[in-house]
């Protein structure tokens, strides 16, 4: 099966899925936006996988975080978690 065959068919199965459960993942009577099914497919959380350090304290007595743009290093770490979403799927939606 193509890769692109696999991606549509993960779309079908997942979107099946928050459909015949949508108390699961959002309040009763709220629907789904595109817009959130695209920043799940974009999340490296959901594959498994974790970015340490997005962001970083500047000032501990306000806590005060910002974005880090290259600042403090970052860290990509695989296979922390279960993933939800197979990675050749996250791999073709970037």
């Amino acid at each position: 099966m193509s890769l692109q065959l696999q991606f549509w068919s993960f779309l079908c199965s997942f979107s099946i899925f928050i459909f015949d459960y949508p108390t699961f993942f959002r309040d009763e009577g709220k629907k789904w936006h595109t817009s959130t099914i695209n920043k799940i497919l974009r999340n490296e959380k959901y594959i498994g996988d974790a970015l340490l350090q997005k962001t970083y304290t500047t000032d501990f007595l306000n806590k005060t975080r910002v974005k880090n743009n290259g600042l403090v290093p970052q860290y990509y770490v695989e296979d922390t978690h279960e993933a939800i979403i197979p990675k050749e799927i996250y791999l073709q939606v970037q």
